[in-house]
């Protein structure tokens, strides 16, 4: 991402190093995001919660894999998921804050390429989760991705008017983003 950003908006001669830079590791990124995915389908619960960490940090496919693992069998793989994508989410609002320190990660998913219809829905179903840790993260999430969320309004207002208290505070939380 490093590289990313600096052929975005760095010098003529830096954008130039990162572009061949970003070209000469493509290969190797998409083996380590093939062998990634590999764990997560195949995995025990170890390799799939260490492969989430690992995909935290590679871009918007690994992004996506990541948020994928929200839907495991696994009660500890969708817990690790969920909070990995609120943790990347709330690092990229931060990144944003205004004075009040109130920031979104939308300019972020946009940017990335992300596609925020998907990353709602897959967030939105584990609103639903039987584990209230998936169902706060999910929340939190929600209220990250800002306007490219738009769509977690409703679900959100229902999970507020719910029996479990602790997401109804992050749900109404999210939607104060």
């Amino acid at each position: 991402e490093a590289l990313e950003e600096a052929r975005r908006s760095g010098t003529p001669e830096a954008r130039e190093a990162a572009g061949k830079a970003l070209a000469a590791s493509a290969p190797k990124v998409e083996e380590t995001l093939d062998a990634l995915r590999e764990r997560l389908a195949k995995g025990d619960d170890d390799a799939k919660r260490t492969a989430i960490a690992e995909l935290a940090t590679r871009g918007k496919e690994g992004f996506m894999l990541m948020a994928g693992a929200i839907a495991d069998p696994s009660v500890a793989v969708r817990r690790e998921a969920a909070h990995a994508v609120y943790m990347r989410l709330s690092g990229e609002a931060s990144r944003t804050a205004d004075a009040r320190g109130i920031g979104t990660a939308a300019a972020w998913l946009r940017e990335s390429g992300v596609p925020t219809d998907d990353l709602a829905s897959r967030l939105i179903a584990a609103l639903g989760d039987a584990d209230a840790e998936v169902r706060a993260n999910a929340a939190r999430a929600l209220g990250h991705m800002g306007e490219t969320a738009r769509a977690a309004t409703q679900p959100l207002l229902e999970a507020a008017r719910g029996k479990d208290e602790t997401l109804a505070g992050m749900a109404l939380s999210a939607l104060a983003s």
